[in-house]
């Protein structure tokens, strides 16, 4: 585990770069991989807990709706495993909050095309023209299955690669996400606070007396 909120933006640095140096191109691109899932579901919990609503379709997305329990808001952050989830999640907040969506989050931070770079399962073309066999998410989930990926080492080596560089400019301090949205990664995560109790559906009516 990568924690994002607790190691310094050089310690991460340092570390995926140690991992490169050393030819660890597998287990970089599952850091990679890792530390970005974890960036946007920092960002859901944040605005999840700052609105106290979620989208009514769960990962699928949709309008916000009023959170009613804090079980509902573990549920939605623990069943985001994909950046389909993240994409259909984090929009639902980014329209309410009126943010960049997630692929504009990524072009703007990285380069364009990053956001289908990162989330294709098909072999794609960077903006500056370097071939990528499969994107990194797909390439970290299939990794993750079967601890290897039917891909030669010179193609590991360029999806890692790509994905070291996206994932330092995502969090870095003065031109990443955090900086682009004006807000800072370190920050305490605010508390969620229910709009409406989940035990109301079992108060009464009236309040009778005998």
């Amino acid at each position: 585990m990568y924690p994002i909120f607790l190691w310094s933006y050089r310690q991460l640095r340092e570390r995926l770069d140690g991992l490169s140096s050393h030819g660890f191109h597998r287990e970089a691109i599952l850091a990679c991989d890792q530390i970005t899932v974890q960036l946007f579901k920092r960002l859901i919990r944040i605005k999840l807990t700052e609105s106290s609503k979620v989208p009514s379709n769960g990962i699928r997305g949709g309008r916000l709706v009023n959170i009613i329990s804090f079980e509902e808001r573990d549920k939605l952050l623990s069943a985001i495993s994909n950046a389909t989830d993240l994409k259909k999640v984090w929009d639902s907040y980014a329209r309410s909050f009126q943010h960049p969506n997630i692929q504009d989050l990524f072009d703007q931070c990285y380069e364009d095309r990053a956001w289908t770079c990162f989330s294709t399962k098909r072999k794609v073309m960077t903006h500056h023209g370097t071939e990528l066999t499969y994107g990194v998410h797909y390439t970290a989930a299939k990794i993750g299955q079967n601890g290897y990926l039917n891909t030669d080492e010179d193609g590991l080596k360029h999806i890692s690669a790509y994905a070291i560089q996206m994932v330092k400019q995502l969090l870095h301090p003065e031109e990443g996400i955090y900086s682009l949205l004006g807000m800072d990664l370190h920050d305490k995560t605010p508390s969620l606070k229910l709009k409406h109790s989940s035990l109301d559906a079992y108060k009464p009516k009236y309040n009778i007396q005998y």
